[in-house]
């Protein structure tokens, strides 16, 4: 149970500093990606932008390296749930043919109910997490954390690649559908 707990837990922190450093990187690109929702002024997408950056930055170096405490897990179900809200909306609305903003690991080019899922699977994670948490985390050598974090980013690299076949083989599909029509 213990091993799960850390898994966790430094999955969300590098999960967390990798969407917050592809924000940074692609600032333009994610403050579009608020833009395109259309649910704020755009006066208010380089504002949000930064409150989202900063909210994430605070969760992954918590708990990277400090350990899981209510604040960090009300900020991580905070967050989930506003870009969760705003995917649900846009879903409504028909409105998907948009970037979710989600950056790093999770970006997709295209909003729908898989995302919702997805964020809401991570909103029982933290949940769990909290009520499961160790406080004993600086029991940890070094070195053990090192290892979490590793496989944590080794773990987040693999769902990434595997999104990006996903999405490729979509693609390869589509293409061939409207080969094969034409040709016809």
């Amino acid at each position: 149970m213990t091993f799960l707990i850390y898994f966790i837990q430094y999955s969300f922190g590098v999960l967390f500093l990798f969407t917050s450093l592809d924000k940074i990187r692609s600032w333009k690109k994610h403050k579009l990606a608020i833009d395109n929702y259309q649910l704020t002024p755009t006066y208010l997408s380089g504002f949000l932008l930064v409150f989202f950056v900063v909210i994430e930055l605070f969760i992954s170096i918590s708990l990277l390296f400090y350990s899981v405490n209510l604040i960090n897990t009300i900020f991580i179900m905070l967050i989930l749930f506003i870009y969760t809200v705003a995917i649900i909306l846009n879903i409504y609305r028909g409105h998907t043919n948009i970037s979710c903003g989600c950056g790093g690991f999770l970006e997709s080019k295209k909003l729908s109910v898989n995302i919702v899922l997805r964020n809401l699977l991570l909103i029982a994670c933290s949940i769990i997490l909290l009520f499961l948490k160790d406080e004993n985390i600086f029991l940890l050598t070094s070195l053990e954390k090192i290892k979490f974090m590793f496989i944590s980013t080794i773990l987040l690299l693999l769902y990434g690649v595997c999104n990006q076949i996903l999405s490729i083989i979509h693609l390869l599909k589509n293409f061939l559908k409207t080969y094969i029509k034409e040709e016809v």
